[in-house]
């Protein structure tokens, strides 16, 4: 596996060894507690694995979905109806085909990290910003219609440079909440 999708668990059946002895135990101390795993990233060979034999030991199982926008494509340049986000029924349709498989197919899905975030090469900070809120608006709709349990929109602020542009500007959770207020009313 890929060390960069993983973080410290090089192999998903290591991170389920560590929940089968942890999650019991804290379980039995604080029972009302609600345990989920490190939001998964990539959705590849070790999510699957995690997914099909370790869910058992979360009580909701956490990911993140994001979608890229690059200067110079005409679906986000100067947006403010920007096309409906498929990734994020994507991933949550691999994710519930894996669950279906698994021990716990019923888990609770939390998105516990989403968002529209500047690719290469970045766009201005106003489309940046302007999509963003946009783009919040229908992920907010997609998330409520999937029933997920929770979701979480998460702004490119303070992003290293490798991802392009960040917004620096001002207090960006204000602007895009306040934008994105707009776009639902």
């Amino acid at each position: 596996a890929d060390t960069t999708e993983v973080g410290c668990w090089q192999h998903a059946s290591d991170y389920v060894k560590m929940l089968k002895v942890v999650y019991p135990q804290v379980k039995l101390m604080h029972p009302k507690i609600t345990i989920m795993n490190g939001g998964l990233v990539d959705l590849g060979d070790w999510a699957h694995e995690f997914i099909t034999s370790g869910v058992k030991y979360v009580d909701a199982l956490a990911y993140h979905a994001y979608d890229y926008i690059h200067a110079g494509n005409p679906m986000w340049d100067g947006a403010s109806d920007p096309v409906y986000p498929a990734n994020y029924l994507k991933r949550l349709n691999l994710i519930r085909s894996w669950l279906a498989d698994s021990d716990k197919p019923e888990v609770p899905i939390f998105m516990n990290e989403g968002a529209a975030i500047a690719g290469k090469p970045a766009p201005s900070d106003d489309d940046l910003k302007r999509v963003q809120a946009y783009f919040a608006a229908f992920m907010t709709a997609q998330m409520i219609g999937e029933k997920l349990e929770q979701y979480s929109w998460w702004v490119s602020y303070g992003m290293p440079s490798s991802y392009g542009t960040s917004i620096t500007d001002g207090d960006p959770y204000y602007y895009v909440t306040n934008t994105l207020h707009t776009a639902l009313a």
